[in-house]
């Protein structure tokens, strides 16, 4: 079937205004078409089917950025998986973008069992429209987490609906995507049965971002500025790892603990964020109505659609109201505020029409350059638009907390919780291909004197081999430079591989510290590649079929999780012919490296202050 695709505006018999947009064929092979609506009331999308280098071994050089001026769960799953709509700009088949869900009908996503014999439910923490979250005991230990469980939905057949499918697929996959960040809800576990899905998420017990904006909290500029900061960081990351969010909100955003004045956010819900690079374009509404952009309304948007929606968020933050002005505008925004229902009609009259109020009372005090942040945001041409990324070096971002000009001697002190933050989100054959290149470079040049300058500034004595002992990180992390709990300090570590004795190899801290971008604009770069692509390549073909990535990720054991080995070849086999050649595996390595800036350096003391990085 030919990709027909319409955008119209039509009216329902309940009157309340609406778009559709139909988008190629159901994924069943018939020549139907998929109708994508805005539900009004609930604000979700509904589906109907119609029919290193010399440096890097010997120095710290490539360890050790210098300062710039300001100006799943298994294995990472870039590529189509089970149940995740995928966006490519260049994929002519609709039904590829939409419906790639592996999804012969079943009743199962494939999840562990056996939830009640490991937690004990407790109260409700909060709901929405697919589930709601409990408090969440461990038996054995009484440690306390955050629930999500979502009852199943069946269609025809008693086999899962499709598009529930893709909605818990997308808040499993693309939450443990991108996860490693601490300035995400952290996804332990997912189990099912017959009935349900249960979310085991870190516990986040300082409330909403939009609890905290209703009741009209007073917050010093440092903590404005903060809080914005996170906000961004969340966005740049999901754009550096090629996800557009689709939904942010102050809703999305718990305070990890009571304390804001100190409280990281932790961004939660991913469930319609879509695999979306730079550049390509989207054509089917999501989100929540009074948050999506301009261009959002109009089915064609991409990453600059988020901005918006953070520069709303920002908006908030600093004034506490929405900015839409004018006699239609002052309504929507004070009957949103205090928590009046607003017809979706209304809603986006004022997205698409009404003026941005920045010249009120509201705005006095507010420092102007982070004005000048929020207009950038929210200018209505997309065009004009900062990125994520770009916003995070404005000037308001460091006019406080801005980060020290750093030395060489101390620079790996000072962003370890950041490099190992950005290890977590490779995914696991990206995290061993760059373990044996380290292991590579060590093997050619040596780095004992490297990784032994660098533990130094961390304030930690290696061992007589080089290893690292898991205790003394685990005290540098929690009791150290950083300001990091207990089960933070774990979420990295779990990036790590400790061996019997509990320690760290040196190929696994060097993979994790080191500056790979810059070594790849090395001579050396190629070669160290190709001898860990040989390596690799057992049967000599010149490609890594499924048994070399096997033995890649997990060793000659192979691998316990059936789809791990499918999931890393689909992750960079950027030809679709289920190997990956040396051109893939290239460019593979090259791919989706995000900029220290996009996460919290936690040091002590610093309000979570942003570290340059020289990529």
């Amino acid at each position: 079937m030919v990709l027909t695709r319409l955008s119209t505006s039509v009216s329902l018999v309940s009157g309340v205004w609406d778009s559709y947009c139909l988008i190629g064929d159901d994924g069943d092979g018939d020549d139907g078409v998929v109708l994508h609506r805005k539900n009004s009331s609930e604000g979700e999308d509904l589906s109907l089917s119609l029919s290193t280098t010399t440096m890097l071994t010997t120095t710290l050089a490539t360890l050790a950025p210098a300062a710039a001026a300001p100006n799943s769960w298994v294995a990472s799953r870039r590529l189509p998986v089970r149940g995740v709509g995928v966006v490519r700009a260049d994929t002519k088949d609709h039904q590829a973008m939409y419906h790639q869900t592996h999804d012969e009908p079943t009743s199962w996503f494939g999840y562990q069992s056996g939830f009640g014999d490991r937690y004990v439910l407790g109260d409700i923490l909060g709901s929405g429209t697919f589930g709601k979250v409990y408090k969440g005991i461990e038996i054995v230990s009484g440690k306390e987490y955050a629930v999500k469980r979502m009852q199943k939905r069946f269609g025809v057949g008693g086999t899962l609906d499709r598009y529930y499918v893709r909605r818990i697929r997308n808040e499993v996959d693309i939450g443990n995507h991108l996860g490693r960040s601490l300035n995400i809800a952290y996804v332990y576990e997912v189990y099912e049965d017959d009935t349900q899905v249960d979310i085991v998420m870190e516990m986040c017990t300082g409330g909403t971002l939009w609890d905290a904006i209703v009741r009209g909290e007073r917050y010093t500029g440092e903590d404005l500025c903060r809080i914005v900061r996170d906000v961004l960081r969340v966005t740049a990351l999901c754009h550096s790892q090629g996800v557009l969010i689709r939904d942010i909100k102050p809703d999305n955003f718990l305070f990890a603990n009571p304390d804001h004045e100190s409280a990281p956010l932790k961004a939660i819900d991913f469930g319609v964020s879509v695999f979306c690079e730079a550049g390509e374009r989207v054509d089917m509404r999501a989100g929540t109505p009074m948050y999506i952009s301009p261009e959002v309304l109009k089915c064609d948007y991409g990453h600059e659609s988020d901005v918006w929606s953070a520069g709303l968020v920002a908006y908030m933050v600093l004034t506490g109201k929405l900015p839409w002005t004018g006699e239609e505008g002052d309504e929507i925004a004070r009957d949103f505020m205090n928590g009046v229902a607003c017809a979706n009609k209304d809603i986006f009259r004022a997205i698409l029409y009404s003026d941005l109020d920045f010249s009120d009372e509201t705005w006095e005090g507010v420092p102007a350059a982070a004005k000048d942040l929020v207009q950038r945001m929210l200018d209505r041409d997309r065009t004009r638009r900062p990125t994520a990324a770009e916003c995070l070096q404005h000037e308001w971002m460091f006019s406080i907390g801005a980060p020290e000009q750093e030395g060489v001697e101390n620079t790996l002190k000072n962003t370890v919780v950041q490099r190992l933050q950005r290890f977590g989100t490779y995914g696991l054959l990206k995290q061993q291909a760059l373990r044996k290149m380290a292991h590579v470079a060590a093997h050619l040049n040596g780095v004992s004197g490297a990784l032994t300058e660098g533990m130094v500034s961390l304030g930690i004595e290696t061992l007589p081999d080089g290893r690292i002992t898991e205790s003394d990180l685990r005290n540098v992390l929690v009791g150290g430079n950083f300001d990091l709990s207990p089960d933070e300090a774990d979420q990295l570590m779990a990036q790590i591989t400790f061996d019997k004795d509990q320690a760290i190899d040196p190929d696994d801290w060097c993979a994790a510290m080191t500056e790979w971008k810059a070594v790849r604009d090395t001579a050396e770069w190629d070669n160290m590649l190709a001898e860990v692509f040989e390596a690799a390549d057992v049967d000599d073909d010149d490609a890594l079929g499924a048994d070399d990535v096997e033995r890649l990720l997990c060793g000659e054991e192979g691998c316990d999780v059936s789809d791990m080995v499918d999931a890393a070849i689909r992750e960079a086999d950027s030809d679709g012919d289920g190997a990956l050649s040396f051109g893939d595996f290239r460019s593979f390595l090259a791919s989706h490296e995000s900029d220290l800036q996009f996460f919290d350096d936690r040091k002590s003391g610093s309000g979570g202050s942003s570290s340059s990085d020289d990529e």
